[in-house]
């Protein structure tokens, strides 16, 4: 951990321990260095992760025989009475070493012994008398044999300006004796006791992890994060609003307020256990099923053998019949005059062949219109719930999709807008002046009479078509064309009988796919802006 300020200071402690209470002499009575920020880190190799180190400051011993006795006391200005290891309490203490950086050899026996005494950290200074910031780490002056030794030390290393550590050498050496010797020692033997010393520590502050990162930075993360907090409760709330939404929608489908496909929102497929329920009947000439025999298996179950293919050209189109019917319940008198009405269709709207009295097998819906149910029921599982003739839903009433989506909520309320305002289009006329309403109802009238003609228009020619149908018999086809080729060509004619109408879901297909990507994931986090 880097250093980034130091200062020292003279107190008061016991001669055999640092667990006492520590006291710092006063200006006054003692002395005060203050280096500030100008301390320059060489190793910060197994430093203390706390805010700062706090310690005795001594000058290692080094072997009487060691050429850097004499050395640094010349060239370093160590004074001869400096405050040494063997000056300092023993029990319970924290030691930084103070050496001068003369040599490399030097610097290396300082490093060797202070690692010896177990410090906490070395402080080095050039002689120089400089007052500036020392330089790095990977300046040349700092060089020793090994070029990674800053890595391999066991205690961080720092350097201040050479004229704070010999400022700092010559107070090691006023404060190495007893406490009468020491500046002001007179007043300070008789404020504390003979077993009191004076000495000096030093306080190596440690750059705080927490106070890494600029004040710029640390704002711009609290904005972030308020941010994030606003934008995830937005989204929450937006989903609680789309959820009530969908109930909501869900309700009124099922309540028969609002019906998807009748309003051109989306093309709903008929479930196969919803056309299950859809009666089957034999088709009968007098309009009502035939009564059942008793001697004779049930005429409405229908037999899962192919039946063959009948010999009039007409009727050469029916198809076999289902696999599987539900037996057709008994014809009750109020009922009978709803299944004559609707077995007076004597020809299928979508194959266009006739029904055989007492062979079709005819498909009723709940309009009461008949179809083959080869012919109409591929177009209820794969396209549309609506009678491809008169446009009404098969479903029963209430009948609510399994899963009411966004995208429906969506829908169902731009539909509603756009009927809002047709609405508010037709009532403008109300507003209008008597000369405006009555040429407004001459264009009316004109455009109601083009229509009446354009529509008899189509109906002679549909008239034609189907006359010229009926008048040339249907060409015959192979056995092998008339199972699932003949199937989809009957849910092809039913989804033309019904209309190509655009629907709402295709429409905002169409502008999703236009959409960037940005938009979709905005749209995605805040489904309620759409």
């Amino acid at each position: 951990m880097a250093a980034s300020a130091f200062r020292a200071k003279a107190l008061v402690i016991a001669k055999d321990t640092c667990s006492e209470h520590l006291r710092g002499l006063s200006s006054t009575d003692g002395f005060e260095l203050n280096v500030g920020f100008n301390i320059q880190t060489l190793s910060d190799r197994h430093a203390w992760n706390d805010d700062g180190i706090v310690a005795l400051l001594y000058v290692p011993e080094l072997a009487p025989d060691d050429p850097c006795n004499r050395e640094s006391k010349i060239a370093g200005g160590i004074p001869s009475n400096v405050t040494r290891f063997s000056d300092l309490p023993q029990y319970k203490c924290v030691y930084v070493a103070v050496a001068p950086w003369v040599s490399a050899p030097c610097s290396e026996s300082f490093l060797s012994q202070a690692g010896q005494d177990g410090v906490a950290a070395m402080l080095f200074y050039r002689p120089d008398q400089t007052m500036s910031k020392p330089p790095p780490v990977e300046d040349r002056g700092w060089g020793l044999d090994d070029a990674e030794w800053a890595s391999k030390q066991e205690f961080p290393v720092y350097a201040v300006p050479g004229a704070f550590g010999s400022s700092l050498m010559n107070e090691l050496a006023r404060y190495s004796g007893n406490i009468s010797d020491a500046p002001h020692g007179d007043r300070l033997s008789r404020l504390y006791s003979s077993n009191a010393t004076a000495r000096v520590y030093g306080l190596i502050a440690l750059e705080n992890k927490r106070d890494t990162l600029p004040g710029l930075w640390v704002f711009l993360l609290v904005v972030l994060a308020a941010l994030v907090v606003v934008v995830a409760g937005s989204s929450i709330v937006m989903k609680i609003i789309q959820h009530r939404r969908r109930v909501s929608l869900r309700e009124r489908i099922t309540s028969g307020d609002v019906d998807l496909e009748m309003l051109g929102i989306k093309r709903l497929k008929v479930p196969q256990h919803v056309l299950d329920k859809l009666p089957l009947y034999t088709y009968d000439k007098d309009g009502h099923p035939p009564a059942p025999d008793p001697a004779a298996p049930d005429p409405a179950v229908v037999s899962t053998e192919p039946r063959e293919e009948p010999t009039n050209p007409k009727n050469s189109a029916t198809l076999a019949v289902p696999e599987s019917t539900e037996p057709i319940p008994p014809v009750s008198p109020a009922t009978y005059e709803r299944q004559k009405s609707t077995f007076s269709q004597t020809t299928c709207p979508i194959c266009l062949d006739d029904y055989v009295s007492g062979e079709s097998i005819i498909r009723e819906l709940p309009c009461q219109h008949i179809f083959h149910p080869e012919c109409i029921d591929a177009f209820l599982l794969q396209n549309s719930s609506l009678c491809p003739v008169c446009k009404k839903t098969v479903f029963p009433p209430g009948y609510c999709p399994e899963m009411v989506t966004d995208a429906m909520v969506r829908q169902e309320r731009y539909a509603r807008r756009s009927r809002q305002q047709r609405s508010g289009q037709g009532t403008m006329l109300v507003n209008l002046g008597p000369l405006s309403r009555t040429r407004s109802r001459r264009r009316f009238i004109h455009g109601s009479l083009a229509g009446q003609l354009g529509s008899l228009q189509s109906a002679d020619v549909r008239t034609d078509r189907a006359n010229d149908v009926e008048a040339s018999p249907p060409p015959q086809t192979p056995a092998a064309t008339t199972g699932l080729g003949r199937r989809e060509e009957m849910r092809r004619r039913a989804v033309a009988m019904l209309g190509n109408h655009r629907m709402v879901e295709d429409e905002e297909r169409e502008r999703d796919a236009a959409r960037p990507k940005w938009l979709k994931i905005f749209h995605t986090v805040f489904p309620a802006l759409r």
